[in-house]
C-alpha cells in the first residue's frame, strides 16, 4: 500500500516537472555559432589580423560572429567585460537564414587587461564568448 501511494505522489511530481513553462535560458538558441572571433579589423565582411593579445596601441577590437542556422528573425547581443566589469552591450539585429556575418565594434584606448565579449540570442540564452588580453 506504501509503495502504492509512493508511486502515485512521484508520478504525480514528474507530472508537475514537466509541465512548468522552461524558462528563457533553456530555450532552443535561436542561431548557433559558426566563428566567434576578436579582431584588429574587418575587410569584405572577414576578421583581419585575428588574436587574442594586443599592444597597448590598439585603439579599438572587432568582435565578428558567423551566425548560422537562424531559426527566425532575433538579435544578437554582444557583452562586452574589462577585467570583469561590463562596459559596453552592442545588440544587432540577424535575419532569418542559414548565414549571417556581424560584428560588434569597441573603443579599447589600449585599455590593460582581460577583456571578454559574451554573446547571447535575442532571447537571453548564453551561446559563447572569447577573449582577449591588451598588454
Amino acid at each position: 500500500m506504501k509503495k502504492g501511494i509512493l508511486l502515485c505522489v512521484l508520478a504525480w511530481f514528474v507530472t508537475a516537472l514537466t509541465a512548468l513553462p522552461v524558462a528563457a535560458s533553456e530555450e532552443a538558441a535561436e542561431f548557433e555559432v559558426g566563428r566567434l572571433v576578436v579582431a584588429r579589423g574587418i575587410e569584405d565582411r572577414e576578421p583581419v589580423d585575428i588574436g587574442t593579445r594586443f599592444s597597448t596601441d590598439v585603439e579599438v577590437v572587432y568582435c565578428f560572429l558567423e551566425a548560422v542556422n537562424i531559426k527566425q528573425d532575433t538579435t544578437a547581443i554582444f557583452l562586452w567585460l574589462h577585467n570583469g566589469k561590463e562596459v559596453h552591450k552592442t545588440e544587432l539585429p540577424l535575419t532569418t537564414g542559414t548565414r549571417w556575418r556581424a560584428w560588434a565594434v569597441k573603443t579599447v584606448h589600449g585599455a590593460e587587461g582581460l577583456w571578454v565579449v559574451e554573446l547571447y540570442d535575442g532571447k537571453g540564452n548564453f551561446l559563447d564568448s572569447v577573449e582577449f588580453w591588451i598588454e
